[in-house]
C-alpha cells in the first residue's frame, strides 16, 4: 500500500522518490539504537539529476523522547 502511494506521488508530482533505512544512536540507556526510515522526493523539472541520486543523508543521532512525542501528537495537540 505504501509503495503504491509513493508511485502515485511520483506520477502526479513528476518527481523521483528515494527511500531507505539506517541505524541511529539515541544516547538513551534503555534504547541505544533505533531504526530510522527516510524518504525524499526530488522534482524532475528542477533537478534533472534526481533520477541518478542514490543517497540520502540523515542524522547520526536522534532524540527518541522528542521523536516519540511528535509521533504521538494528534493535530498538533500532544
Amino acid at each position: 500500500m505504501v509503495l503504491r502511494q509513493v508511485s502515485e506521488i511520483e506520477r502526479l508530482s513528476k518527481a523521483v522518490a528515494l527511500a531507505g533505512t539506517y541505524e541511529a544512536d539515541t544516547g538513551a540507556a534503555s534504547l541505544p539504537k533505533v531504526s530510522v526510515a527516510l524518504m525524499g522526493f526530488f522534482p524532475r523539472a528542477s533537478d534533472p539529476s534526481a533520477i541518478k541520486r542514490r543517497m540520502l543523508l540523515g542524522p547520526a543521532r536522534v532524540n527518541v523522547a522528542a521523536a516519540w512525542r511528535q509521533f504521538c501528537e494528534t493535530d498538533g495537540v500532544p
